[in-house]
């Protein structure tokens, strides 16, 4: 158990992060103009941007863009998978992975999925279905108007987004989905436009909960 008491610190990747005394959660911060605010890391969707209007100590989280590419070294490695993820049709959706063992990781899985979907279509209404209260309210989305905004600021700024389920994992009432999510970005870390889109990827723990006959996202966490 880490000694480290709960609090913002530089997570070692330029930005400084929440950490809860035992983890990386999915807040950043960092000194985006005002007038264009600061996206968070991209966690496919599992980490939602945040919008233009409203500084956000999101991820994303999605920050919303992930790793940029600085070199043409780093490029092909993350362009080469992302080639054969499209040539497999895989591109801007579900990249495979790993099989759930039980049927209720597979259910956990499928909601992972319908989460990305929410942020890729913008969809409020299948967002609030997959997401549980007090998640919403950590990523301080509590109502469609700002998820709206958020899904749409994550939808013009990235492109060919990929989700790969890399594995699960059940621990008493709670199913871990662990994903590798690549993407192009057509902003840097801070917001601002790029040149050129850039690639990038981000790995998450999705942490769900049993709600009914459903299991829904209650916290998310990654690099």
């Amino acid at each position: 158990m880490s000694s480290t008491p709960p609090g913002w610190y530089d997570d070692g990747h330029g930005a400084r992060r929440w950490w809860n005394g035992v983890g990386w959660t999915e807040h950043v911060e960092s000194a985006a103009p005002a007038s264009l605010a600061t996206p968070g890391p991209p966690a496919g969707p599992g980490y939602p941007p945040v919008t233009p209007a409203k500084k956000s100590r999101l991820w994303i989280v999605w920050t919303v863009l992930g790793v940029v590419a600085l070199g043409a070294v780093i490029a092909a490695i993350v362009l080469i998978p992302m080639a054969l993820a499209g040539l497999m049709g895989a591109s801007g959706g579900d990249g495979g992975g790993v099989e759930p063992s039980t049927p209720d990781e597979a259910a956990a899985v499928e909601t992972v999925r319908q989460y990305d979907q929410a942020w890729q279509q913008v969809d409020c209404d299948l967002f609030l279905a997959v997401t549980t209260e007090e998640f919403r309210d950590e990523l301080e989305l509590p109502d469609c108007a700002a998820f709206v905004d958020s899904a749409q600021y994550f939808v013009d700024s990235t492109s060919d987004y990929v989700v790969e389920v890399t594995g699960t994992s059940t621990d008493g009432d709670v199913i871990t989905v662990f994903t590798t999510e690549t993407f192009m970005s057509s902003v840097d870390d801070d917001g601002e436009p790029l040149d050129e889109p850039a690639p990038g990827e981000d790995r998450w723990e999705y942490y769900l909960i049993s709600s009914g006959d459903a299991w829904v996202i209650d916290d998310v966490g990654g690099e």
